[in-house]
């Protein structure tokens, strides 16, 4: 009887012939993302927005170049790894950072993805939400998708490009927001999911909101927290990872602190404000930073206590697709003063809670993004920056042909936004 050859036979025979004229070496592994990179929502895994990268423009901008593709969507927040942009939310266009050259060997993902490398594959992962699709409920049309993990490279084919989904068939999540969808977010050998999760067996179907945490590698579920108000799911935010602990808010205005390594709760903290959508955190390390629609907060890491809370008028509304900035000591934070399209840009001692400066700008696009010293971000047609001392304008350019410009995304060689069908680079001094 003649033997069939297996599949792991045929992929090692494939890797035989492969790197037999090259003397069988295999080519390194990628490296895990490095802190000049953007691999994740937020630029790093607390979501702090701020970089330690030096290719943002300080006061000369230059547009070194310009990628078109129908599929690009505008206002998005792109993703940078390993000399690759993934320009967010549904399109499989990746763009070389050094030439703006284009492919469309990517998949494409509800959310914005983030990048992970795990000790069980060579090439890195990239995971977002996927296929979401409408199912009609009482209420209207609930969209339920999954948590897909991919190979960042297309280098075997189609089919073995998967890694692992979650949660497990038939299970799903509900995005809060189909609009901007809670991002995942990599954090070293695990990957962490906030939302509303549906996980289905033969003999039941449970609903939680909550945070996840799965192994980067499988997709194993290392801990999860769930929960319900009177057996609805209660929606959670985009998880803020820091210092060995997770924080993260609800839409019932609660902050939670969690251990990374295994999920223990370690403190909840109730804010009094009227929150309409998972609150928004980031970990820092002055204080666990928060936002209600009203107020700022600053919790304590270790135990959840309020520190400070300082009101400012106007109001914060996460649902425009901004999130706070944190980094040398400040917070940032972009506040609807009442009313039309201007934006009352707002820096705050992280310490402290003080106001530091406040400067009204026509258009703000995104959250602002912290490099070397100055807030960048997308003003309409163009880029502006700010000097973070003091709130006064660097510099504004128009970005030729761009429109709805978002939140940049900024790594040692150049600031990457992206506007309709369009991803542009800018340098300069």
């Amino acid at each position: 009887m003649t033997r069939q050859p297996t599949r792991r036979g045929l992929l090692a025979a494939g890797l035989t012939a492969a790197t037999a004229g090259c003397g069988g070496v295999v080519p390194d592994a990628d490296d895990p993302p490095t802190e000049t990179e953007w691999p994740t929502r937020g630029g790093d895994p607390a979501g702090s927005y701020h970089t330690t990268a030096s290719g943002a423009p300080t006061d000369d901008p230059e547009l070194l170049w310009r990628a078109t593709a129908d599929e690009i969507s505008p206002g998005q927040e792109p993703i940078v790894y390993g000399g690759r942009i993934y320009p967010a939310q549904d399109t499989p266009v990746r763009v070389e950072t050094a030439t703006g050259a284009v492919d469309r060997d990517g998949v494409s993902f509800r959310s914005t993805p983030a990048v992970a490398v795990s000790d069980g594959y060579r090439n890195a992962t990239v995971v977002g939400l996927r296929n979401t699709h409408a199912s009609e409920t009482l209420l209207g049309p609930e969209f339920l998708g999954a948590f897909v993990a991919v190979n960042a490279d297309p280098v075997a084919g189609p089919r073995t490009r998967w890694r692992w989904r979650y949660p497990g068939p038939p299970g799903a999540v509900t995005p809060w927001d189909m609009d901007s969808p809670v991002a995942p977010v990599a954090a070293g050998d695990r990957v962490l999911f906030g939302g509303r999760f549906y996980v289905e067996n033969v003999t039941e179907r449970r609903a939680f909101g909550g945070v996840v945490a799965v192994d980067t590698g499988s997709g194993r579920t290392l801990w999860r927290h769930r929960e319900t108000d009177d057996g609805d799911p209660v929606p959670f935010g985009r998880p803020s990872v820091y210092d060995g602990r997770v924080y993260v808010g609800s839409l019932r205005g609660t902050v939670y602190g969690f251990e990374l390594a295994g999920g223990r709760r370690v403190w909840t903290h109730g804010l009094d404000d009227d929150v309409r959508s998972p609150a928004a955190v980031v970990g820092a390390p002055d204080a666990v930073v928060t936002v209600t629609p009203n107020a700022l907060v600053g919790l304590d890491h270790a135990d959840g206590t309020q520190l400070w809370r300082t009101p400012f008028e106007g109001r914060f509304d996460p649902a425009t697709r901004q999130a706070i900035t944190v980094g040398d000591g400040s917070v940032y934070l972009p506040i609807n003063p009442g009313g039309g399209n201007e934006t009352a840009l707002s820096a705050f001692d992280a310490a402290t809670g003080e106001r530091q400066w406040r400067v009204v700008v026509a258009r703000l696009s995104g959250t602002p993004v912290l490099a070397d010293g100055l807030l960048y971000y997308g003003d309409g047609g163009g880029v502006a920056a700010h000097a973070a001392a003091d709130g006064s304008r660097q510099f504004r350019t128009d970005v030729d042909g761009a429109a709805a410009l978002g939140t940049p995304a900024i790594d040692d060689d150049a600031l990457y936004v992206v506007g309709d069908g369009t991803v542009y680079a800018l340098g300069g001094t």
